[in-house]
């Protein structure tokens, strides 16, 4: 099989509007001594490896905090934007996309939160 570039989606929300909607989370996970940067936290918690145990609390934090404010759910995608394609559209903060789950029919939830969600598209090279 060959390689290639294949298309991604994803509705997003730009970190600053994660942090002000649960910034005792965010500053949480950024206050940890073994945190990177976003992008590498989110690559950790792809390939569940043992950093990732060190932030899976704290991530759950985040997410569950995410969930009480919004009632929507959330993950942390990792992007490499080192291979990015100049058509990438996709908001994400150092390579981490914080992906808004359920709202691809707008929900009364989601609709609460519209102005603030960005669906971007990207690619992976694999």
């Amino acid at each position: 099989m060959g390689m290639g570039y294949s298309a991604c989606e994803a509705v997003a929300i730009k970190y600053e509007d994660i942090k002000e909607l649960c910034p005792n989370e965010i500053g949480a996970i950024e206050a940890n001594e073994k945190f990177e940067g976003w992008g590498e936290l989110a690559l950790h918690m792809q390939y569940e490896d043992e950093d990732a145990e060190a932030f899976a609390s704290l991530v759950d934090n985040l997410i569950n905090a995410f969930k009480n404010a919004t009632a929507l759910g959330m993950s942390l995608t990792h992007y490499d934007y080192d291979s990015r394609s100049r058509y990438d559209e996709v908001e994400h903060k150092e390579g981490c996309i914080f992906e808004v789950l359920d709202v691809y029919e707008l929900t009364p939830e989601a609709k609460r939160l519209k102005e603030k969600l960005h669906f971007g598209s990207y690619v992976v090279f694999g």
